[in-house]
């Protein structure tokens, strides 16, 4: 029997281009289960933790970063579940430990959701693990989002690419450490690595030399694909934390190159003829929707590069290369069945066939949701405190979005998340609601800026708490 009242799902968002849709399905399937589920910006939904009713907030990691939030919200009366948006990059469990566990913030977390069984490996040998805490291998709602029976989500926007942009190349940039959009994090050589904290490894030190080199090896490579495909726009579509001007200037007198960063990479991906990259997840997202994939390898580093995601592409180690690759790129076979995906990627990912992932992780938030129908406030001390410091903090956060080249500033917020209305999440469920024959009793509703509130229909729902910017 679905549950018309009780605890809320709290979905935010870091980086609107790389996870909102998958979020969006896995708030529909808990809607569906009657569960209201706020879904937007993840900086928007921050800077009023203390407006929402009592919820289970689904983290992105649990790094240190996180530490001040979860205890805000904690003492708010929330509960926290997470999985860990980066995982997948990491192919020994120390340096995944060291990079993105923060004991006393992991120790907050209630349930954990691992992309497959080495992930799984990792949380559980992870310092401050609870053996009480479960960890599901269920897989990740963005691993939905690129199966079969929601490919055809994306054709609409790739029409619109097509129209507006003609015969693609992409260039998948992911030099987020290298080329910051905040400078004080642009991590060198030599250097210091600010977001885990201070100096990096000597294993790191060369491993920064090594994507440096293949860093000036891409920007060089953009020229030379705009001379040589003057009948193609080139598309460069940077990390999220990129600087987009370093890639302008790379692109410099070549009118046939466009530097963008919006819309989900799958829509990109199926509207390209080919697309480039070197250590990419996009290069997994690439091989599981059967999209041409030239791996850009023009320095050998097995040992520091992302093996997995290049070795599932076509490569090419020359610029020559690339170009002779792109050339012939339709007589190469880029399609595998299911079963050979499975075999390749089964170590890494649950959730390639059979049950979706979200409904999965649906099925258990709606159970740990349901032990807390009901509760007991935290007691009222407790609460205003934790309503001081969510204020404050967010007031923190708003002063900073004015100070440029910094973490919390506008230009920067809005380059990972740009913004969504209740209409445009409308069309998305609407799209989902096509492929999978569901969610006919699904809508969206403004309920802040950039945040909106999915339910069934018919439920009661929470008032806004800030008007439209309409």
């Amino acid at each position: 029997m679905p549950n018309t009242a009780g605890t809320a799902v709290i979905l935010p968002s870091e980086t609107q281009s790389r996870e909102f849709d998958a979020k969006l399905l896995l708030a529909c399937a808990l809607a569906e289960r009657g569960r209201q589920v706020f879904v937007g910006s993840r900086i928007a939904i921050h800077a009023a933790m203390h407006r929402f009713p009592r919820s289970i907030y689904v983290a992105k990691d649990f790094r240190k970063p996180s530490n001040r939030i979860f205890r805000i919200m904690h003492d708010l009366g929330h509960h926290i579940v997470a999985w860990d948006e980066e995982a997948v990059l990491f192919y020994n469990a120390r340096e995944f430990h060291e990079r993105r566990v923060h004991e006393p913030t992991f120790r907050m977390v209630e349930e954990l959701f691992a992309w497959g069984p080495q992930n799984g490996e990792f949380l559980r040998s992870a310092p401050g693990y609870d053996e009480g805490v479960p960890v599901h291998l269920l897989g990740n709602p963005r691993i939905d989002m690129l199966r079969p029976e929601l490919r055809r989500y994306y054709d609409e926007d790739v029409a619109s690419l097509h129209r507006r942009h003609g015969r693609m190349i992409l260039i998948n940039t992911n030099f987020g450490k290298l080329n910051h959009a905040v400078s004080k994090y642009v991590v060198r050589p030599g250097g210091k690595d600010l977001s885990v904290g201070g100096t990096i490894t000597p294993f790191m030190q060369q491993a920064w030399e090594h994507r440096l080199r293949i860093f000036e090896s891409m920007k060089a490579l953009v020229p030379f694909l705009a001379q040589n495909f003057r009948d193609h726009t080139i598309i460069v579509r940077p990390h999220p934390a990129e600087n987009h001007e370093t890639w302008k200037q790379a692109a410099a007198g070549h009118d046939n190159v466009r530097v963008i960063h919006d819309g989900p990479v799958q829509t990109w991906l199926l509207a390209a003829d080919a697309m480039i990259h070197n250590g990419c997840t996009t290069g997994i997202e690439a091989y599981l929707l059967d999209a041409p994939t030239i791996s850009f390898q023009p320095f050998d580093g097995r040992q520091f590069d992302f093996n997995l995601s290049n070795d599932l592409g076509i490569k090419a180690v020359t610029p020559d290369d690339v170009a002779e690759t792109i050339r012939r790129i339709g007589q190469l076979k880029t399609d595998s069945t299911p079963e050979e995906k499975i075999a390749t990627l089964g170590h890494y990912f649950s959730g390639l066939a059979g049950p979706l992932a979200s409904d999965g992780m649906a099925a258990v938030i709606d159970r740990r949701a349901a032990l807390y129908d009901g509760e007991q406030k935290p007691a009222l001390q407790r609460r205003a405190s934790a309503q001081i410091h969510s204020r404050l903090r967010a007031l923190h956060k708003r002063l900073a979005s004015h100070i440029p080249d910094h973490k919390n500033s506008r230009a920067y917020n809005e380059q990972r998340f740009a913004g969504i209305t209740a209409e445009q999440v409308n069309d998305r469920i609407g799209r989902l609601r096509d492929m999978l024959g569901r969610f006919d009793k699904i809508k969206a509703a403004h309920y802040g800026d950039n945040i909106c509130v999915v339910s069934s229909l018919g439920s009661s729902l929470p008032s806004p708490f800030i008007k439209k910017n309409q």
